[in-house]
């Protein structure tokens, strides 16, 4: 027991708020990395296409006369434009991203759920047997949309860990808690 309280409970809501924290962090760094894709397709797929349009490579080529190489620089630049925007089709950065930030969302709402269970039973304000409940009930819940989730690489579950570990905090109420109670063990 630790301060009249169920140090395992404890230490098991802090485990699934751990738990939840890097699986929030890694779908919002996923959707950071198709974000920037999608940004780099499109500023990459606007110079391509408006290098193609032909006018500027022909000029130049037509300086140095050389004429063939122009129309064949300009050819393969608008292929490899046209290639940029399939490309970009198919991979759908965009929506790729838009599902990781919902399923961001997803998991910050039981994240912040676990905490609010936490919180309440280290002030006192929910019994051990409650505590138990509510965590049971958010673990069940977690579990169903778990497999729903738009998966992640191990690129992103790094990047999510690197920010959790520099100071890219998802919650401040739980620091300032630990602080205030004199503890170095805060949950990030």
């Amino acid at each position: 027991m630790l301060d009249g309280k169920d140090e395992y409970l404890i230490a098991n809501l802090r485990d699934h708020i751990e738990r939840l924290k890097y699986t929030f962090k890694t779908q919002q760094k996923a959707a950071d990395k198709y974000d920037l894709c999608e940004k780099i397709r499109i500023i990459f797929g606007a110079v391509l296409t408006a290098t193609a349009s032909g006018t500027f490579i022909a000029m130049l080529f037509e300086a140095i006369g050389r004429q063939t190489a122009g129309a064949l620089a300009t050819s393969g630049i608008a292929t490899i434009a046209t290639l940029v925007a399939t490309v970009g089709e198919k991979m759908n950065f965009a929506s790729r991203a838009r599902g990781h930030r919902q399923a961001g969302d997803r998991i910050r709402d039981y994240l912040y759920r676990f905490e609010d269970v936490l919180s309440d039973y280290e002030a006192g304000a929910i019994t051990s047997e409650e505590a138990r409940i509510k965590r049971d009930e958010l673990e069940s819940a977690v579990n169903q949309i778990l497999p729903e989730l738009p998966h992640t690489t191990k690129h992103d579950y790094n990047r999510a860990e690197d920010a959790l570990e520099t100071n890219e905090h998802t919650s401040t109420a739980q620091d300032t808690l630990f602080k205030k109670k004199g503890k170095h063990d805060r949950v990030r």
